[in-house]
């Protein structure tokens, strides 16, 4: 075989196996989460919007105009399923990959290392919003980036030429693309010139820069594009989701602040704490651990059997044992470099700083080349454990994707059963009227599950505008539209009404709300989700629902190709089935970012707790009755509930605090002062849906809050 023949097609080949082995388990029945179905609901009312422009929709994105086009792309190619949406990303992915792996081959001069880097950026365990269509445009820009980078480093060494210019065009071009799709990109232009120093030492480098000029022009005129294109698209007013990022304050400030996160939070998160909760994860979290090894090994063999000299290159290749100390130093250099450039835009806001989600996307390349430096390292003091390395780096890496998939899969699953009740009853022709949703699920009170995003959701799957519907959890009657401390308001029925209610004022935080808003039953469409999330169907609806499984319209196609489909893929059993469990567990996030939708009444949103290595999230009651509901297949056995709450606002509150099981009073017990435990008395526990009251007073002088849950647990005596 000659190795200078393989093709740049070929440098795709170990991430597309390694993306092929991502979506095996799942297919395609990932779907919108959050911002995608607001995407879709515009695209339904205005068309798909490929580049933002000032004064019309996503404007607020105008800096970052190609932002949603990745998004656009797939709804031109399939307007009916998230099938091209996954296409998309997967290519996205593959590119990212590929790109990463030639880079990588530059900077080591070993294929086989650069083949291990490209692996390392696409698994690499920091971030958790790889696998999830909420990043599509940010995997689509940082593929861009890297992409735009190899194209100007390999036009380095080509001769000059028609051939040359138009590789440096499209190197630039593609620089331009990514940061105009995620402005975050700006920061990494620099690439190629941190590959050139990596590679030959700043001597050597700085005599090819001098000599051969034009592809430095190309990522300089790159980022001057760019910057020319923020000063134009700024001048034309109003406020950008940056601006919004800073409220106010100076970007100088801000930095100045948060510096030391870089290094307690950023820093540690990218090079320990992923790694260290991916070896949580592939602990803890797999009921099968077959295929898992299998996808390590599979990876560690795509990059030992990759091979050794370096394709289209006339340089001696040195194997890894001739790198000096001083490359590997330089190496490490521009790893903390690329690190600190990926990741410092986010600095400049609070609240990014706080999860992990698209965060470290950007950060990978740098955080993967220090780690592919002790790899080499240890293959220069003895080979098989380098190779032991590798293949315990793919196989947590590999954990923590699989994980992450399957996560972002279970909340799909759980909008579709949601979405499919609805549109299966209810027709869509509210007319004057307006739609109520009596959700005895207790699904609809999260972001994650559709609370604030539904009405687009429906815009969408109908193919028409669909008005934001009211939503009341019940029985509790607690109406979710939330005010500045996340707090529901109230739905109140009445003999021929129903009043919809804001959540009451707390003096010097919140306003006085809105009056109330009294709708006549007549004047309502109300559909009733029971707590198993069923529907009584309405006879009347037959035809209509017949319609949808076999009519050629928009709407139609949309529910058999979204709604309709279970989960796909070969379903290998790598992670446990909660159906049928004696025992449950409920927190709100065991691992950073990832945290699950409360299913109940009165809480607020996770909130992380960020420790050096372990995270935990709790949430704040809201209401003096907050449940959460939970799915339990008991046994003829003594059982007992424990939980842990990580605040309590005062002695007062902790002795009003109650449980009740189903509607039964639990007496509790406290074990410390946060811990408590009861015992649960017998037949009150049944099989399929409980229900988990805690309840207490509340506190107006700390912006109405009781108490902070972390968890609770409810299994036999044993």
């Amino acid at each position: 075989m000659n190795l200078k023949r393989i093709s740049w097609l070929g440098w795709a080949l170990p991430s597309a196996a390694v993306v092929l082995l991502l979506w095996l388990p799942f297919g395609f029945s990932l779907h919108g989460l959050i911002e995608e179905w607001d995407v879709l609901g515009t695209f339904t009312i205005s068309g798909p919007v490929l580049f933002v422009t000032p004064h019309s929709f996503f404007e607020v994105h105008r800096l970052r105009p190609l932002t949603v086009f990745p998004h656009a792309l797939g709804y031109l190619l399939d307007r009916d399923s998230f099938d091209a949406w996954h296409w998309i990303m997967m290519a996205m992915l593959v590119l990212k990959g590929a790109a990463s792996s030639y880079l990588g081959t530059r900077i080591t001069r070993s294929p086989r290392w650069g083949v291990c880097f490209g692996l390392l950026v696409l698994l690499y365990p920091a971030d958790t919003m790889q696998l999830s269509f909420r990043g599509l445009h940010i995997n689509a820009a940082l593929a861009m980036v890297l992409l735009g980078a190899a194209l100007l480093v390999h036009a380095q060494d080509r001769r000059p030429g028609v051939g040359r210019w138009l590789v440096v065009a499209l190197g630039a071009a593609s620089l331009v693309a990514a940061q105009l799709m995620y402005e975050v990109a700006f920061t990494l232009v620099l690439f190629p010139l941190l590959v050139l120093w990596c590679r030959d030492g700043f001597g050597l480098a700085w005599q090819k820069l001098r000599v051969q000029s034009l592809p430095t022009l190309g990522w300089i005129v790159a980022a001057l594009l760019y910057a020319g294109y923020v000063v134009w698209a700024s001048s034309k007013g109003g406020q950008s989701y940056q601006q919004s990022l800073t409220d106010g304050h100076s970007p100088v400030d801000i930095l100045r602040a948060a510096l030391p996160k870089l290094f307690q939070i950023g820093m540690l998160r990218a090079f320990v704490g992923g790694w260290f909760d991916a070896w949580g994860i592939a602990k803890t979290e797999f009921a099968g651990r077959a295929y898992l090894f299998a996808f390590g090994l599979i990876s560690s063999l795509l990059v030992l059997a990759w091979p050794r000299c370096e394709p289209q290159s006339t340089e001696a290749v040195r194997p890894a044992h001739d790198l000096s100390w001083a490359h590997l130093g330089r190496m490490v250099l521009a790893g903390l470099v690329l690190f600190v450039l990926g990741y410092g835009p986010y600095l400049f806001s609070g609240a990014h700083v706080l999860i992990s989600q698209r965060t470290y996307l950007f950060a990978a390349p740098g955080a993967a080349l220090v780690v592919l430096v002790l790899l080499i390292a240890l293959s220069r003091a003895w080979r098989p454990l380098a190779g032991a390395a590798i293949l315990g780096f793919m196989t947590l890496g590999a954990a923590a994707q699989l994980y992450q998939f399957q996560h972002y899969v279970q909340i799909s699953e759980a909008q579709r059963k949601i979405l499919r009740v609805i549109v299966e009853n209810f027709d869509g022709e509210a007319g004057a009227k307006s739609l109520l949703i009596l959700d005895g699920s207790n699904r609809l009170s999260h972001t994650w599950f559709l609370r604030d995003n539904l009405h687009l959701a429906l815009t969408y799957l109908y193919d028409r505008p669909v008005n934001p519907p009211e939503i009341c959890l019940m029985p509790s009657g607690e109406r979710q539209r939330l005010d500045a401390l996340g707090r529901a308001g109230r739905c109140i029925e009445e003999a021929d009404r129903w009043v919809f209610q804001n959540a009451a004022a707390v003096p010097g935080v919140t306003a006085s709300p809105q009056s109330a808003k009294a709708i006549a039953k007549s004047d309502l469409i109300t559909l009733r989700i029971q707590a198993d999330g069923s529907v009584v169907p309405d006879p009347a609806l037959d035809a209509y629902r017949a319609q949808l499984a076999t009519a050629d319209t928009p709407s139609a196609r949309r529910y058999r190709g979204i709604l309709r489909p279970e989960v796909g893929g070969l379903h290998l059993g790598l992670f446990a089935s909660p159906e049928n469990a004696d025992s449950y567990r409920w927190d709100f996030g065991r691992w950073w970012s990832l945290e699950v939708p409360t299913r109940g009444n009165g809480w607020r949103e996770a909130e992380w707790k960020i420790g050096r290595l372990h995270h935990d999230a709790s949430a704040w009651k809201t209401q003096k009755k907050s449940s959460l509901l939970f799915e339990l297949s008991p046994k003829a056995a003594p059982y007992a509930l424990s939980g842990t709450f990580t605040a309590i606002v005062s002695p007062a509150i902790k002795d009003s605090i109650q449980l009740r099981l189903n509607g039964t009073d639990v007496p509790i017990h406290w074990m410390s002062e946060l811990e408590f435990f009861a015992s649960v008395p017998p037949l009150v526990l049944r099989k399929g849906t409980n229900t988990l009251e805690i309840n207490s007073a509340t506190d107006p002088g700390y912006y109405d809050l009781s108490a902070q849950l972390s968890d609770f647990a409810i299994g036999p005596l044993r």
